[in-house]
This record gives C-alpha cells, sequence and structure tokens, in this order.
C-alpha cells in the first residue's frame, strides 16, 4: 500500500482555515515528539518483553520523496518510524537482545534480524493469491495453492473454535506431514 500526500503542499498554508507555515508546523511535531519519547521509550519497552512483534513496513511518498514508515507492534502496543530508506538497520538496533519470535511479511531485511522469526500467513496467503492471479494457466500451481488451503483451513477453524492450544494444534502435524510429503519433499513441480 502506498499513501501520497504531496498533493498538500498547497494546502500547507491553511489547515483547520488557520494559517499555518510549514516551520511553526515542524516545531510543533519536533517538540510533540520530544514531549512524548518517555512514553515511546515505554511502549518499546513493552512491546520487547512480549514473546511475539509483529513488524512490518509501507512505501509512502512524502511530496513527492519516497519514504518508508514502519510499524511494531506486541497486538496491544505499537511504535512507528519514518525512515528514508527500506534498510533494517535501525530495526536491529530497536530491536537489540530481543529473544521473542518476530512475525514479519517475506522482505529479506528481516532475515538478518538476531532472533527467532515466522512469517505472517496473511501475507503468505495474499503472495500466493496474487502470483495465481497472475499464473491463471498454471494447473500446478493451482494445485499447490489448493493443498496450502485444505492444510489451513481446518488449522484456522481449529484455532478459531478451541484457541493456540498445543493439544489442539498437534492433531494436525500428520496433516503437515503429508503435506510436506506431496508438496514440498523431492517434489519437481513444473513452471511452464
Amino acid at each position: 500500500m502506498s499513501l501520497d500526500v504531496s498533493n498538500l503542499r498547497a494546502e500547507q498554508d491553511c489547515l483547520f482555515s488557520e494559517h499555518v507555515s510549514s516551520s511553526n508546523v515542524n516545531a510543533f511535531v519536533s517538540q510533540f515528539a520530544n514531549r512524548y519519547a518517555s512514553t515511546e521509550n515505554l511502549l518499546l519497552q513493552n512491546i520487547l518483553g512480549s514473546p511475539v512483534i509483529h513488524v512490518d513496513e509501507t512505501k509512502l511518498s512524502i511530496r513527492g520523496i519516497a519514504k518508508y514508515a514502519w510499524g511494531v507492534t506486541d497486538g496491544k502496543h505499537a511504535i512507528f518510524r519514518l525512515t528514508n530508506t527500506r534498510e533494517t538497520d535501525f530495526l536491529q538496533k530497536l530491536l537489540d537482545g530481543y529473544s521473542g519470535v518476530l512475525v514479519s511479511d517475506f522482505y529479506g531485511g528481516y532475515d538478518s534480524m538476531p532472533c527467532r522469526q515466522q512469517k505472517c500467513l496473511v501475507h503468505l496467503i495474499r503472495d500466493l493469491n496474487d502470483d495465481l492471479w497472475k499464473n491463471p494457466f498454471l494447473a500446478e500451481y493451482e494445485v499447490f495453492v489448493t493443498r496450502v488451503r485444505d492444510l489451513l483451513v481446518p488449522i484456522f477453524e481449529d484455532v478459531e473454535k478451541y484457541g493456540l492450544k498445543k493439544w489442539h494444534l498437534q492433531t494436525h502435524m500428520r496433516s503437515v506431514d503429508r503435506f510436506y510429503r506431496q508438496s514440498i519433499d523431492n517434489v519437481m513441480w513444473r513452471t511452464t
């Protein structure tokens, strides 16, 4: 998803029918950020204490210049950062010492994080669907996506019904093993 705020340039001098200069807006945002820095630090400490952290980024345009907005959350607390690039150096520093699980999409920059990781199922499903739409005549790929669906739907149904209880999730291990045998291990899919 991309957000373009470049059309706000003409409106920057008038906000809520009040004339405000760009320098005043910048000063206000800086004061606001300084005043609430301790709150952000408290939020970050809560996030780092969580067993699971979710992170995602999106590209946006500010006055025609590409920026990246990052969200980091434990599901209850969230912080956001704006960067000039998609590089994850700042995130490595931010998560330094984190020992839980980082849930992210498939962007390679996350792979360098020094903690356990899980890829986001929503992103996986979206990517599978996008690729299926782009390749509607690739029958083998449709079979693969159908097998992924057939594996995940019963798991999702049990999670909705019973929650994330280990006992119920273990009942799906045979299905997972079967999926790997039939769809991953020693299987050669054709791409034409």
